[in-house]
């Protein structure tokens, strides 16, 4: 969530009237959906590199488009956008970012489908893609462990 939500949110939650400790939970702002998500992307999306206000116009316009195939599990969808974007902006590490996390969900939805060889070939991608990104890295080190689980356990029931 953008600091402002935070801070909003802070201020309006009303306070647990009950003596026993509240779980923690997810908060809402109280801002229209569409609202949220503009500033949300405004304040996610950094500046292009060299760019114009046009570029970064497209960069806002497709991340949320990106979402939107992300949530339809539409990755060969995502992917072309992603493709498309790091070829007009080479020099954008943000958009190789999301070039790499495309190749990992659509990895990772392979895998969890069973279609192994295709999971394989979008998580090597991805940690071609980006190889300084450590959290990615740590993500696809535990899909890349479980693909071998995968591939062991057909062999151990024969």
């Amino acid at each position: 969530l953008p600091a402002e939500a935070v801070k909003t949110q802070r201020a309006s939650s009303p306070r647990p009237t009950s003596a026993a400790p509240a779980a923690p939970t997810q908060v809402v702002p109280k801002v229209p959906p569409a609202q949220t998500k503009e500033q949300e992307i405004e304040l996610t999306v950094s500046p292009t590199p060299g760019g114009s206000e046009a570029d970064q116009q497209l960069k806002v316009t497709s991340f949320k488009q990106l979402r939107e195939f992300f949530r339809g599990q539409r990755f060969p969808r995502a992917v072309a956008l992603v493709e498309g974007l790091v070829q007009r902006f080479p020099d954008d590490s943000e958009i190789r970012q999301w070039h790499a996390i495309t190749y990992y969900r659509w990895g990772h939805d392979l895998l969890n489908t069973g279609n192994l060889q295709k999971a394989e070939a979008c998580l090597k991608k991805a940690r071609r893609v980006d190889p300084q990104n450590r959290s990615l890295h740590q993500a696809l080190q535990h899909d890349f462990a479980r693909l071998e689980q995968l591939r062991q356990r057909p062999m151990a029931q024969v």
